[in-house]
């Protein structure tokens, strides 16, 4: 027997696209989704924020190679052969087409712009030599005015229709502890040498509960490579700093986000194509404790932690004066509202503190 046994029906090819679909998009718009969005927009700011960005790659990686082989598999048996000559490169171009004309950020407008690519060489079946011209003409025109493909990030979703259906109460917050006496953050002799440079020498600070420390200097002087240091972006050659007496040395940035320290950075690093309240939220990821299997099946656990962290994530955007915005761009905001925004993002720290 020659060939791939035909075991795809275009019934059955629909409904397991359906499914993979749903599953897709159940992900995406759940803690791991806005994590894989993150960390695409911007990993260093994504790290900054506690995410563990080597292990959301692998994980996207993953999930990505899973539905890939779903496809191939089903594609196999219902054309019953695989011939390598057939993805050319126009074909790879088609595809890539297809999801760049519907929306690189909606499933949405992927399936849309699937659907009237596919269907193009009918509509020009007459002008077939000229089916790729007519393909880059509306490439270049979605380039030029639609960057973000047609639908940008817009999806349709039930969510919205569904989230009236549970709302559960919010845990009532702790009180804080007594002020500390020793302090909270500490760094002795702390340096790093860049070949024979030596950026920071002998670096000492201390800061105790509630008391706000500025940190000033020339330019060059290392102010930013002090910050970098203590938020594990750069390892320190010589000293080492703490945290409520923690010895912080050697942790990666996303532990030490977590330990408690943020940071906002010189030069503002939002998720700009993400919502005001999804760039809140995203950095809000180690609150929640839902699996996989919770986001696809939208389980009690789900819903009630995503509206926890909503919920929190409102009153820090009102701390900083930024209610009745959750859904904008964060790329839409002006400078100083996106400075607030960042400063929002970094805040949810102080917030797990407290509780």
């Amino acid at each position: 027997m020659s060939g791939i046994l035909k075991l795809s029906t275009f019934d059955r090819a629909f409904w397991i696209m359906v499914v993979c679909v749903t599953v897709m998009f159940l992900f995406v718009r759940s803690r791991f989704g806005r994590t894989v969005q993150a960390i695409r927009e911007d990993y260093i700011a994504a790290s900054a924020s506690g995410i563990n960005v080597t292990y959301y790659k692998v994980l996207t990686f993953a999930v990505s190679a899973f539905f890939a082989g779903v496809g191939g598999s089903v594609y196999a048996h219902y054309m019953t052969a695989m011939i390598p000559t057939n993805f050319n490169f126009n074909y790879s171009a088609e595809l890539l087409s297809e999801v760049i004309i519907g929306g690189t950020g909606s499933l949405t407008g992927s399936i849309i712009g699937a659907a009237f690519l596919s269907s193009l060489p009918e509509l020009m079946r007459d002008f077939s030599t000229y089916r790729m011209l007519a393909y880059s003409v509306v490439l270049v025109l979605v380039m030029l005015f639609r960057p973000g493909g047609i639908f940008g990030r817009w999806e349709f979703s039930l969510t919205c229709l569904l989230d009236g259906i549970r709302h559960p109460k919010q845990k009532p917050r702790k009180e804080r502890e007594p002020v500390m006496a020793a302090p909270v953050l500490k760094a002795q002799h702390l340096g790093i040498q860049f070949g024979g440079l030596k950026a920071v020498d002998d670096f000492n600070m201390e800061i105790g509960e509630s008391e706000l420390v500025g940190l000033i200097g020339p330019n060059g002087a290392g102010k930013t490579t002090v910050f970098n240091l203590i938020t594990g972006v750069y390892k320190p050659t010589e000293g080492s700093f703490y945290l409520c007496g923690e010895r912080m040395n050697g942790k990666k940035t996303h532990q030490i986000v977590h330990a408690g320290i943020a940071r906002t950075f010189q030069n503002i690093r939002l998720f700009k194509k993400m919502t005001v309240i999804e760039n809140v939220k995203t950095a809000m990821q180690g609150h929640t404790t839902y699996g996989m299997a919770d986001a696809i099946f939208r389980t009690k656990k789900y819903w009630q932690q995503e509206a926890e962290i909503t919920a929190r994530a409102k009153e820090l955007l009102a701390v900083v004066h930024l209610s009745g915005k959750e859904d904008l761009e964060a790329d839409n905001l002006p400078y100083g509202e996106q400075r607030r925004l960042e400063i929002a993002r970094a805040g949810h720290r102080y917030e797990a503190a407290a509780a």
